[in-house]
């Protein structure tokens, strides 16, 4: 339910506050937003939480519900996460990765 993803965040990253998020159909993974725009990629091993805010080097596709997502780090791979509307977090997370144009 809600609260773990509230308690899966906060033991990724503390005091990381979820406003938004979305948790793949198989349980596996969810994507959590908060209020400063950060996204934190959750998985699921067992009955613990790995997780990450994905910075400059995350990648991520869309294609029907499936989303695809990267994290840039080698030994965490890719995960996918079967979500109702992942295109819109597809585009933020792809945002992330654009420079700052100062």
């Amino acid at each position: 339910g809600d609260n773990n993803i509230y308690r899966a965040a906060g033991e990724v990253e503390d005091g990381f506050e979820p406003l938004d998020w979305a948790v793949s159909q198989d349980h596996t993974a969810a994507l959590a937003r908060d209020a400063e725009g950060r996204i934190m990629l959750i998985r699921l091993h067992g009955n613990r939480f790995a997780g990450r805010i994905l910075g400059a080097k995350a990648g991520a596709q869309a294609a029907g519900d499936t989303l695809t997502v990267g994290c840039g780090e080698t030994w965490f791979g890719k995960t996918r996460l079967i979500i109702a509307n992942p295109t819109p977090w597809a585009e933020a997370i792809n945002r992330i990765s654009e420079p700052c144009h100062a």
